[in-house]
């Protein structure tokens, strides 16, 4: 082989280098993908700005081929380069941003085929090879060839609109004549704000399919963002005038069964939620309950006994009366007696009138023809619970409220009785409360007197003091009445004899033994006192002894920083202590550049350094000293 055979050689191979590198590794081949075969299947149908997911999966021919997927300018290749015919496939997830109408390529090819429409399924001089079969997937539709076109549609994007929704009924069960605030979640479940607040509608029914429908309160709901959801409250709460099952639903942005609300929304027909059914019992058994507070006192105190009570039932006006229809010997109702509002005499009946019969009418007036049957009774069938309440007890305890106050003025154990009634139905409860004198006091029959103090042993009170039974009186002295703490002084009794009993005033934990001389040492100044008792003898008293704390005489000092040389901003240790000669009362100060640091005896701080800083101690008795802490200089580097 000649030289200008291997040149030749050499520059082929140089220029299908330069080849692969410009071509092989590109992450994209622009194409445009604006216009397509007309004919070309729709394989999307969808809304700008949404992403859809595309696939290609096919054959590749020719060397390093692979999948890839082109939308209108930008091409998305499978990860892989693959050999001759091999099996390829790729996918990718793609947004147009406006409207129009677009087409998707898919094919399985070399690295460098670069297809394009020219009014065919390629256009002349392709480069790179011949493409294999596959087919092309979108969300709506498939295309098949090599390489595989499809159409796709884009229409704008939706404007973005709230729509309102509404959950079931809370609490599902209630009670007659008690008072229900229903709930319900109120949630914006569109892509857009309502802008404005909006008013949300309660309806009762006597069905689950809303029957008889009626408007019962409604809420006023304020503006709700996108995804965003809070509880509507029934406003006034509601009422339910005899037992049975009703049904109750709330329904979004609407004021009334006759409004279709005022916000728009992309759905205007799921405002409402569906119809509860609500279970309502007839008003619960009368209960009651009694208590005191507080539960015991003393004579001239008050206690307050109270009364609860629930259940029963308030009377209310009912209709018909079940009597003859000409019987007329009652009084006209008033405007305000109608059925469900309250009445006061159970049993009692008025007149409707002679007119048109009402559904609890029934047509048998004198003369006949005319609608004239008593049409009201006062029953205690429903309605709102009302209570009466009667007190009885002992001390003439009386009263008709739930609570009464009563003061005692003679101990024992206090009873309290209370009828509550509600309607035709009454309860009665009782509960106690015990009266005494106060601690330390008796009662003699007609108040409570001081209870005479206790005498030792052998002694008795006579009124005003204790006195012997019999033996004779003791006494004490002291060897010194005026020592310093840590002395020691001595007490001596005499009269009668050993064992004696001591007993210090402060109640010193100590046991002194019963012999007729003891000694106590003093361990802080003070005033004390001693007694000396014995059986069947008056005690003595011994003479108060005075004991002081002796001034320190003499005392040292120490205070040590550590370390004592420091950079500004660091810290060190700073430790001191001092002592006393003998039984003396230390008193410090330590300071901190004149300032007082502390004033314990002894101790330790760590301190950060700033400055220099002169650390002092100075103690009662002569004992100082002070330790310096410097700071090491700084140096600035040029």
């Amino acid at each position: 082989m000649t030289t200008t055979h291997i040149a030749r050689l050499a520059l082929i191979g140089l220029s299908l280098l330069l080849l692969f590198l410009l071509f092989g590794h590109s992450s994209s081949v622009e194409a445009d993908m604006t216009s397509g075969p007309p004919d070309a299947p729709v394989c999307l149908t969808g809304t700008a700005g949404t992403p859809y997911l595309f696939t290609y999966a096919g054959q590749a021919t020719g060397q390093g081929g692979r999948a890839s997927l082109n939308f209108g300018g930008a091409t998305y290749y499978s990860g892989t380069d693959n050999g001759t015919a091999a099996s390829v496939y790729v996918e990718h997830t793609y947004a147009w941003a406006t409207q129009g109408t677009y087409w998707v390529y898919g094919v399985g090819a070399p690295y460098m085929y670069t297809p394009t429409w020219c009014g065919n399924t390629g256009c002349p001089g392709e480069s790179g090879g011949f493409p294999g079969a596959g087919t092309l997937t979108g969300p709506n539709g498939s295309a098949t060839g090599g390489p595989a076109f499809c159409k796709v549609i884009i229409t704008p994007a939706p404007a973005a609109q709230p729509d309102l929704t509404a959950s079931s009924i809370t609490p599902t069960s209630a009670t007659v004549g008690t008072a229900v605030t229903f709930n319900a979640t109120i949630a914006n479940i569109g892509t857009g704000t309502t802008g404005t607040g909006f008013v949300d509608l309660f309806q009762l029914a006597t069905n689950s399919g809303g029957s008889n429908a009626t408007d019962i309160g409604s809420y006023s709901n304020p503006a709700r963002a996108a995804g965003s959801s809070n509880a509507a409250v029934l406003s006034p709460p509601y009422t339910f005038p005899s037992p049975g099952t009703y049904y109750v639903r709330a329904c979004a942005d609407k004021s009334s069964s006759s409004n279709s609300g005022t916000i728009a929304e992309t759905n205007e027909n799921n405002n409402c939620g569906p119809w509860t059914a609500i279970t309502v019992s007839a008003s619960a058994p009368l209960a009651a309950s009694c208590s005191v507070s507080p539960t015991s006192i003393t004579v001239g105190q008050s206690a307050t006994w109270s009364a609860s009570a629930s259940g029963g039932s308030g009377l209310t006006w009912q209709g018909p009366a079940s009597i003859p229809a000409w019987q007329q010997g009652y009084p006209s109702c008033s405007s305000g007696e109608t059925i469900g509002s309250s009445c006061s005499t159970e049993g009692s009946i008025c007149w409707t009138g002679w007119g048109a019969c009402a559904p609890y009418q029934t047509n048998g007036g004198p003369g006949g023809g005319a609608c004239g049957q008593p049409s009201l009774v006062c029953s205690a069938t429903g309605g709102p619970s009302t209570y009466t309440y009667s007190w009885s007890g002992t001390d003439n305890l009386s009263g008709s409220d739930s609570s009464v106050v009563k003061s005692y003025s003679t101990p024992g154990t206090k009873t309290g009785t209370v009828t509550v009634t509600s309607g035709s139905s009454s309860v009665t409860e009782t509960c106690s409360l015990n009266v005494s004198c106060p601690s330390g006091q008796t009662w003699n029959g007609t108040s409570c007197v001081t209870d005479p103090p206790t005498c030792p042993a052998g002694q008795t009170w006579n009124g005003s003091s204790c006195v012997n039974t019999g033996g004779g009186s003791l006494s004490c002295t002291v060897s010194d009445t005026s020592v310093n703490v840590g002395e020691t002084v001595t007490y001596s009794a005499s009269g009668g004899s050993e064992p004696y009993t001591w007993t210090p005033a402060d109640s010193h934990p100590h046991n002194y033994g019963s012999a007729a001389h003891v000694n106590r040492t003093f361990t802080a100044s003070g005033n004390f006192g001693m007694t000396v008792s014995k059986p069947s003898y008056t005690s003595g008293n011994c003479p108060v002894v005075v004991v002081g704390t002796p001034a320190c005489t003499s005392s040292s000092a120490t205070i040590e920083a550590d370390p004592d040389r420091v950079r500004k901003g660091d810290d060190t240790i700073v430790t001191w202590s001092a002592s006393g000669g003998g039984a003396c009362a230390l008193s410090c100060v330590v300071t901190e550049n004149g300032s007082t640091l502390s004033t314990d005896a002894s101790g330790s701080e760590e301190r950060t350094i700033n400055e220099q800083t002169v650390y002092r101690i100075s103690c009662g008795g002569g004992g100082e000293d002070e330790v310096v802490v410097n700071l090491i200089p700084g140096f600035i580097e040029f």
